[in-house]
């Protein structure tokens, strides 16, 4: 599923598009003229958060945010427009076919409309994110400081909190509260600081890890996976440590991986070791 790491590799991929000229862009579920933006320069590409934005000369921006299941193309200029009913976004250059599919939101925002805060009911505004976990001057003990006054009942909760810390999606909650060894279940005060420091330097550090990697990589268990957390595995040990891994044996400690599924706008599951992880 996309997270941090995911939108910063794709903002990489994209990268190729940076100065060229739009000659076509069109949002099917929008009602904008496939022209109304050609002959405007890509100026930019980056990630914040789990949103990716497209940067156009005369302040536009791209603004597409993927959630659980979208996700970007580069072609080449020579193929033909997708026909998918998924397609949210076909923009077109002289030498390239960006297609966005199955993405919720794909909306042009005025990039100065970006650092608004969505209280004040802006459009697209990514003002109340909390720092990028990728992003430039990213703070680990502003990070920590940020989880630990949290008011959520559990940890894993307040690192799902995209407006304390931006990047960490399910995954990876549950993967870096393996990595420290702390319960994804405690309350965010009762964590020391020193820990929640270590979880916010590794969170930096294993998914800069997975931005310079391919973006598959090679099959687990009959699937190709997104990313890796476990770095330091054995031979014969898979990508992740415990997400996904429901009943299966601990690699470290070999007592059964568990699952719960926490209540929210939209259900999450978490998975933990529960020797590893009292």
């Amino acid at each position: 599923m996309p997270e941090g790491d995911t939108l910063h590799r794709l903002a990489l991929r994209l990268a190729p598009l940076v100065g060229q000229r739009i000659e076509r862009l069109t949002l099917p579920r929008k009602s904008v003229r496939p022209d109304a933006y050609g002959g405007r320069e890509i100026t930019s590409v980056e990630a914040i958060g789990k949103n990716l934005l497209i940067h156009l000369e005369g302040g536009v921006s791209l603004r597409t945010h993927l959630k659980m299941h979208g996700g970007w193309r580069l072609l080449a200029a020579s193929e033909p427009d997708p026909k998918s009913a998924d397609v949210v976004v076909i923009l077109r250059t002289s030498m390239h076919l960006a297609v966005c599919a199955s993405a919720p939101v794909a909306e042009l925002v005025r990039t100065r409309d970006l650092t608004q805060r969505r209280d004040v009911q802006v459009r697209g505004g990514l003002g109340d994110l909390g720092p990028d976990v990728l992003g430039p001057g990213f703070d680990p003990i502003d990070a920590a400081h940020r989880w630990h006054g949290a008011p959520h009942a559990t940890l894993a909760e307040a690192l799902l909190d995209q407006r304390l810390v931006s990047g960490i999606g399910n995954e990876w909650k549950s993967e870096l509260c393996f990595v420290v060894r702390v319960s994804p279940f405690t309350r965010p005060a009762e964590v020391p600081l020193p820990v929640l420091i270590d979880l916010a330097e590794q969170a930096r550090e294993r998914m800069r890890r997975n931005v310079r990697r391919p973006r598959l990589y090679p099959i687990d268990r009959g699937r190709a996976v997104s990313r890796i957390a476990r770095f330091e595995r054995r031979p014969g040990e898979g990508p992740l440590s415990v997400y996904g891994r429901k009943g299966q044996p601990c690699y470290d400690c070999h007592a059964l991986i568990e699952r719960r599924v926490q209540p929210g706008t939209i259900p999450r599951s978490t998975y933990w070791c529960p020797r590893c992880q009292r």
